[in-house]
């Protein structure tokens, strides 16, 4: 089976490290993969870290995208492959890179998979169906429950699956908050929800008040995108606070902190947060109903009314609780050893694969009739 994986810009360059597991895991069971990458992503200079990379125009006008398309299947063909295997049996589409997909999945008459990993992705499903109407197949998979109700609920006549992402879990928990160290605390999330995230800064600028020796790092791209540095420099946060470029996509400086704080409730499933639980961190999140990972006390301290106070003294607790931090960390770290391992993403999504091409899977326009 040869499987083409496309994945947009963004999420590309954010969800690297589990694109890279579900590719080495895929290789390890035998299905050749090739990973089709936008021109302009960091991922174009670290090609060797996949078995066989196509760069693609992902930037156009639609009415071009059938013809960047066309350019993608040609270097697909190009590729080194036995006489008998097809250009792509399974395209495998990530974030906003489906209608790319839809358009080379049609061209070399493969099946399609959409990953669907944010609430408001959900919403595009019944776009997307009517979209992929004469594919060989489709089967939308969603790595939470939660989002998989979500599509069903758009969508009928299709099959949808929950193919749960997976991390590994290291041998050792990272010992955290340990006091020979200056506490260190990572703020992810996408920028999306400036108040959100200007609420857990001003939260963390209280905090830092009372910690001399606290740093905070924060994404670069959620900071840019939120504005959020006019609020650090009112703070006097700026000694503390540091601005990390790719901080999910190269995300070993994360998983060295000793808090993962979330601010924004956007229903995005992120595997930085499944790795950071992984890890043994202690998260602080908002709480957002739609990620099954986040469960108050288990998993995550929850914070459901974000203002400043609340989050500073969610903070605080943990920081000055350490033995408090560590078990929940400890606790969040066997819910995903238990419900997100690798092992099981890779299982589900090639039984997926495999019952698109076994010749079980109706067309989709039969499917709708």
């Amino acid at each position: 089976m040869r499987v083409v994986i496309m994945a947009g810009r963004s999420f590309s360059s954010r969800e690297r490290v589990l694109l890279q597991r579900l590719e080495v895991g895929l290789a390890d069971e035998g299905v050749r993969v090739v990973h089709a990458i936008p021109s302009d992503s960091p991922l174009a200079t670290e090609a060797e870290v996949f078995s066989q990379v196509v760069m693609y125009e992902s930037h156009g006008l639609p009415w071009t995208r059938g013809i960047r398309s066309r350019h993608l299947v040609e270097r697909l063909d190009a590729l080194p492959r036995a006489a008998d295997e097809r250009v792509a049996d399974v395209v495998h589409s990530f974030d906003d890179a489906w209608p790319f997909a839809v358009e080379v999945a049609r061209q070399t008459g493969a099946a399609l998979a959409v990953d669907f990993w944010c609430a408001s992705m959900t919403r595009r499903a019944g776009t997307i169906r009517a979209a992929a109407h004469d594919l060989a197949g489709l089967v939308m998979l969603t790595p939470d429950p939660t989002l998989e109700r979500m599509v069903r609920q758009e969508v009928d006549g299709v099959s949808v699956r929950h193919t749960p992402w997976g991390v590994h879990c290291p041998s050792e928990p990272r010992s955290i908050l340990a006091p020979e160290r200056a506490p260190a605390i990572v703020v992810s999330g996408a920028g999306s929800d400036r108040a959100a995230l200007g609420a857990a800064v001003e939260g963390l600028a209280r905090v830092a008040a009372g910690h001399d020796d606290l740093m905070v790092f924060c994404d670069a791209h959620a900071a840019r995108r939120a504005d959020i540095w006019p609020l650090v420099r009112k703070l006097g946060l700026e000694s503390r606070f540091s601005l990390t470029p790719l901080l999910e996509g190269r995300r070993e400086l994360a998983l060295r902190a000793d808090l993962l704080v979330i601010p924004e409730a956007l229903g995005e499933f992120r595997s930085l947060t499944i790795d950071a639980m992984a890890s043994g961190l202690a998260v602080v999140s908002a709480a957002d109903p739609v990620l099954g990972y986040l469960q108050d006390g288990r998993t995550a301290h929850l914070i459901a009314q974000a203002d400043p106070s609340t989050w500073a003294q969610a903070i605080a607790s943990l920081l000055d609780d350490p033995a408090r931090a560590r078990a929940l960390g400890a606790s969040a770290r066997e819910f995903v050893r238990i419900e997100h391992r690798v092992s099981v993403h890779i299982a589900t999504v090639i039984d997926a694969y495999e019952w698109m091409t076994a010749g079980d899977a109706m067309r989709i326009r039969e499917a709708g009739r």
